[in-house]
């Protein structure tokens, strides 16, 4: 419960404060770390409001209508897959807050480590929040244990919604709609962050940022593949009861899911970092060709 966070940290620190190194240095900068991690209130207002527009993306957007897998009883869930479409409405909206000038990409990558904490505090909260939801409406839940550290950690509840049943379903939205998508847009500020400061964007951040979103790009295209995976219903035996079941939804599942951009981002600082080191051909040269060349100079 307290390692994911941790590597994700540790991680963080020796891309972007160790020099790329996985022991600590002399020239580590810790005190520029944990300044770096420290929540601010532009990260503590950010998050949620991602969080809010991701789900009324989730709601409002159309798309097709399918069942789950049969649940315990025989029942099917029904989930609508719209996933791409709110892909699409993000970057629109994204590319519209941009060049109105009311939103700069550069902003995550500047407030990276507090987006980090403050998802991390949200994961911790939100999973405290679904175990109490779990355990009030445990709907199919083979695994409930009744000990609070395990219906914490693996989930009190199988497929909790608001409203249960026929309402917004939890597990489904966090399977991918806040870390995939929030994905994009950290891949999306580190190529603008280096564009800004380099005056070029190098192939291999184009390259970085093209196969992630490919990534994706196609999770959203077979968006009801997942229905069928151990992370939505994918059944499975239980020693102790011979019955079907799936992933409970807890700290597993919004920790893993709500820090996946974080996660998976470190390649994307580590190509930033190291931009003017990797001579091959470049996109987007500068306009201004003096400015590049004194920043050349300057790194």
């Amino acid at each position: 419960m307290l390692i994911l966070p941790a590597i994700v940290y540790y991680l963080y620190f020796c891309v972007a404060f160790n020099g790329g190194g996985m022991i600590p240095g002399r020239h580590a900068d810790w005190h520029g770390f944990l300044g770096a991690i420290r929540p601010t209130v532009g990260a503590l207002v950010a998050y949620p409001a991602w969080m809010i527009f991701q789900a009324l993306l989730f709601l409002v957007l159309p798309g097709r209508t399918v069942e789950g897998l049969p649940l315990k009883d025989g029942s099917r869930l029904r989930y609508r897959l719209n996933g791409l479409a709110a892909l699409i409405v993000t970057l629109v909206a994204l590319g519209a807050a941009q060049a109105a000038g009311v939103f700069s990409l550069t902003w995550i990558h500047d407030q990276f480590g507090a987006l980090l904490s403050v998802i991390t505090l949200f994961s911790f909260a939100f999973a405290l929040f679904t175990y109490y939801l779990g355990r009030a409406y445990p709907g199919e839940s083979p695994r409930v244990r009744g000990d609070f550290l395990t219906d914490y950690f693996l989930g009190a509840a199988l497929n909790p919604r608001l409203p249960p049943v026929t309402g917004f379903d939890l597990k489904f939205f966090f399977e991918s709609r806040p870390g995939l998508i929030g994905w994009v847009l950290v891949d999306l500020a580190f190529a603008a962050t280096q564009l800004k400061r380099d005056g070029i964007l190098s192939l291999s951040m184009t390259l970085v940022v093209s196969l992630q979103v490919l990534y994706v790009v196609g999770y959203f295209w077979s968006e009801q593949g997942v229905l069928s995976m151990i992370d939505m219903g994918s059944p499975c035996r239980v020693l102790d009861d011979q019955s079907r079941h799936a992933a409970h939804f807890g700290i597993v599942g919004t920790g893993a899911t709500s820090e996946l951009p974080g996660r998976l981002a470190y390649r994307n600082i580590v190509v930033s970092a190291d931009s003017l080191r990797l001579r091959r051909p470049v996109l987007l040269p500068a306009v201004d060709d003096s400015s590049s060349a004194e920043s050349r100079t300057a790194r």
